[in-house]
């Protein structure tokens, strides 16, 4: 009995959680995937990834409060997207594995499906806004909620007789 409860256990547990990777990465997956990135524009980051590294190597290289020369900049420019070039294929193996790692070849062919779809293409032009939109609405909502946060903290450390700094 006790036996035969703790394999339910475990197969209950095996079966809420999930396999703990999808299918294997087979050259068909692998052409779904890339398929998938191109049509989510997963597969071009560079822009976001360029302005990054290019404000990365600037604090990198200036010091407190130095303006950098046109002439280093344009080195900059240059070499953010040589180093881009060079390893562009790095990053597209490490998304790559990340999308076989939460997807099967199935899942992938119905994401590609669904984002060929006209609600799919339209979720791919109005979700950056929503993410905005979301992001703004919510830092909004946590500002209104800091005052009367402020004024709980407060009335209970003055019900306790406590200071902020001991």
């Amino acid at each position: 009995m006790h036996l035969t409860r703790t394999l339910l256990l475990i197969l209950l547990s095996l079966a809420v959680a999930g396999p703990v990777s999808a299918d294997p990465l087979t050259p068909a997956k692998s052409a779904g995937i890339r398929y998938l990135m191109q049509l989510t524009g997963t597969d071009n980051m560079e822009p976001e990834l360029s302005g990054q590294l290019k404000s990365r190597a600037r604090q990198a290289l200036k010091a407190d409060g130095d303006k950098i020369s046109e002439r280093v900049e344009a080195i900059v420019d240059f070499e953010v997207r040589q180093l881009l070039a060079e390893r562009r294929d790095l990053l597209e193996d490490k998304l790559m594995h990340i999308y076989a790692d939460h997807f099967s070849h199935d899942e992938i062919k119905q994401l590609i499906s669904f984002y060929r779809s006209d609600i799919g293409k339209k979720s791919l032009r109005v979700l950056p806004a929503i993410r905005t939109e979301s992001r703004e609405t919510g830092r909004q909502w946590g500002e209104t909620l800091v005052t009367e946060l402020v004024r709980r903290i407060n009335a209970r450390m003055s019900a306790g007789d406590l200071r902020l700094t001991e």
